[in-house]
């Protein structure tokens, strides 16, 4: 019971997350401060954990996955329309075949932890280059703090859904995207508290 509390809060905090950023990027066309290898690599990773969540036959997990999936999928699209040159696509796509081989070594039980160890390496794989990105520049304009903010909720929240469910890889990847979004949101305070501006939704 405390499990399903718990899926359908974090699912409604799927869309606080995407939605910010939805907004910025997508309709106002703020880049500034965005990784696109971060973009690239979430929407990767949040296609894994829709994987993951189904041979776990975990419905929260999926649905959750499918929103930040489409969502940040939309992100990445339209921060290539507007940028035309992404850089650091190969990183994209090297992550994309990792990723790949990981999910066939699972469903072919050639190694069937495969899927378990890229889900967690995601949370790396996504945060580390947004955390680098926003750090390397002195304006953060086209990030959501507010995305950013309920990534920090929702992960903490994931953390708990993860000891309630059994699920090892997602406490991993909670403790880890935690880690990124402290990162972040302390680079912005940082930017605001020497007078530079940045996003606030």
């Amino acid at each position: 019971m405390a499990a399903n509390v718990l899926g359908a809060v974090v699912l409604v905090l799927a869309v606080a997350v995407t939605l910010p950023q939805f907004t910025r990027t997508v309709i106002r066309g703020g880049t500034a401060g965005l990784s696109f290898v971060s973009l690239g690599n979430t929407t990767v990773s949040s296609t894994a954990w829709c994987v993951y969540a189904v041979l776990e036959g975990d419905f929260w997990l999926l649905v959750t996955s499918l929103v930040y999936a489409l969502g940040f999928g939309a992100v990445t699209v339209a921060y290539v329309a507007r940028t035309r040159q992404p850089a650091g696509w190969r990183w994209v796509a090297g992550w994309l075949l990792f990723v790949s081989v990981a999910i066939a070594g699972s469903v072919t039980d050639v190694f069937p932890l495969g899927l378990s160890v890229a889900v967690v390496v995601g949370a790396v794989a996504w945060g580390a280059p947004q955390v680098v990105k926003v750090w390397r520049s002195d304006s953060v304009t086209g990030v959501s703090v507010t995305s950013w903010v309920m990534i920090l909720i929702d992960a903490s929240l994931w953390g708990v859904y993860a000891t309630l469910s059994d699920l090892p890889a997602l406490a991993v990847w909670a403790i880890l995207a935690v880690t990124s979004a402290v990162a972040v949101l302390s680079r912005v305070a940082v930017l605001k508290k020497h007078g530079v501006a940045a996003a606030s939704v």
